[in-house]
């Protein structure tokens, strides 16, 4: 008898902290690389609620930049020409300060620029690549934080990182969603959200921040709440709690750098 507590009480153990205290006979298990590669998009639930890849956040975060790169070269042929038209015409009133040649110069370099920053190079893929990393770690730490210390869970940091990065299937959804509506109508000033209370670019404050406010980014942010809450085994409301004011921080601040940079400001 003290034989079968023992096994009952290693099963439930956590292998490199993955099984989080689930009860006895919980169906709960592993669905492996894939599956959790998947999972955020049907049952983030399930999915996460054990999660022995150490490893599977960084292959993640590397599989999702080269696979956005794609859709950035869908996007390119629309929202490049009118990134520069914000741009240039955010530098317009400077043009009596610089003068002429100092303002054409300023102009050729920002067009070059910003063609430069859409084309593919190894440059670009590094910065992509360690752009991506330091946001995934950087929520990563703030859910960890949130759900060790303050509310007494046991997840391994790297375990919240992959539901993190995982969460990036999301991204990819939004950005070749929003690619195919570029093409569809022939420009970048495309929305799935909120943005369609205000279509029209006024380079308002307003203006800004609902554009940020898409369902499917809404969609990305509700799927990690669940998938944390599974891992953890508290409600998902609590880390709705921690990830919706950041969410909304974060847009307020991008709104109000786009009201200084023209609406150049894209991500």
């Amino acid at each position: 008898m003290d034989q079968v507590q023992s096994n009952e009480e290693q099963a439930n153990e956590e292998p490199g902290g993955a099984i989080m205290g689930l009860e006895p006979g919980s169906d709960a298990r592993d669905v492996g690389f894939v599956g959790r590669l998947f999972g955020m998009l049907h049952s983030p639930g399930k999915s996460f609620a054990v999660i022995n890849g150490k490893w599977d956040w960084l292959l993640v975060v590397l599989l999702f930049v080269v696979i956005g790169f794609g859709a950035m070269q869908l996007q390119k042929p629309y929202l490049l020409p009118d990134l520069q038209r914000a741009t240039l015409s955010n530098i317009e009133n400077l043009k009596e300060q610089l003068g002429e040649e100092k303002y054409e110069e300023m102009r050729e370099q920002i067009e070059t620029g910003m063609k430069e920053n859409f084309d593919l190079s190894p440059k670009l893929f590094a910065t992509g690549i360690l752009a991506s990393l330091i946001v995934t770690v950087l929520i990563g730490l703030i859910c960890w934080v949130a759900g060790n210390f303050i509310f007494g869970g046991k997840a391994k940091f790297w375990q919240v990182l992959t539901i993190v990065a995982c969460a990036g299937i999301i991204s990819l959804v939004h950005a070749y969603a929003r690619a195919g509506l570029m093409a569809m109508n022939g420009t970048s000033y495309v929305y799935l959200g909120l943005g369609l209370l205000k279509p029209e670019p006024d380079a308002s404050f307003t203006y800004y921040l609902l554009r940020q406010m898409e369902f499917i980014t809404m969609w990305k942010v509700a799927a990690m709440s669940i998938a944390l809450g599974s891992l953890y085994q508290i409600k998902t409301a609590k880390f709705a709690y921690v990830l919706v004011p950041i969410w909304l921080l974060f847009i307020a601040a991008v709104a109000g750098a786009n009201l200084v940079a023209g609406g150049s400001i894209v991500y």
